[in-house]
């Protein structure tokens, strides 16, 4: 009987990538050179070859560049905030949580690298600074200003306005950690961080 060759195997289909993981991998890769190399420097090809995609994959998932930062803005405002423990008998734990949950979020590394980017940016792209500062910046302090409007109501801390108590607070406990982060490449340490939160509220309180 002769011997016949088994016939040739065919190579398997390439693993799909889920496109919930492709956009991540995109906002990442984007968010990486932004951040290294600024903005306008960077082309949807640069992004394209980090991510190790063709740039027709890359189109199908975001149109253009700006987009990408549109997404990467999104994606920050998108950052759950949520209100302090209900229990507001202790006006100085409640201030102390609301400013840690701040913090957390404006001291993350997405966002002191999408604020560079907006800041970078806002002379050629201001109605994307207005719309990052008010859908982003201003809902935290937002947050903030209700927890202390809350506790006023109760009679449980005097002050005679809420939003410009809450600059103060954010200034005084958050607003230098912010500004090293937007200037340097390193992430401060929380527990500073918490430690300056707590000297704030209690000089506050």
């Amino acid at each position: 009987m002769p011997h016949t060759s088994p016939p040739p195997t065919r190579p398997g289909r390439p693993v799909v990538m889920p496109p919930g993981e492709r956009r991540r991998r995109i906002m990442q890769a984007a968010e990486d050179l932004f951040g290294a190399r600024g903005y306008a420097a960077v082309s949807m090809d640069d992004i394209a070859q980090r991510c190790e995609m063709s740039k027709k994959t890359l189109y199908e998932v975001f149109a253009s560049k700006e987009d990408l930062l549109k997404a990467l803005i999104a994606d920050v405002e998108a950052y759950p905030l949520s209100e302090s423990p209900d229990d507001e008998s202790d006006p100085a734990e409640a201030l102390r949580s609301t400013l840690r949950m701040l913090a957390r979020f404006v001291l993350s590394s997405r966002h002191i690298n999408v604020s560079r980017l907006v800041i970078s940016e806002s002379a050629n792209a201001p109605e994307v600074a207005r719309h990052y500062y008010e859908q982003g910046m201003m809902r935290g302090k937002g947050l903030l200003t209700a927890r202390l409007a809350a506790l006023k109501r109760r009679g449980l801390i005097a002050v005679d306005d809420v939003e410009a108590a809450a600059d103060m607070l954010f200034g005084a406990s958050i607003g230098f950690f912010l500004l090293t982060s937007l200037a340097r490449r390193t992430r401060p340490n929380m527990k500073l961080v918490e430690a300056r939160i707590a000297l704030a509220v209690d000089r506050f309180v």
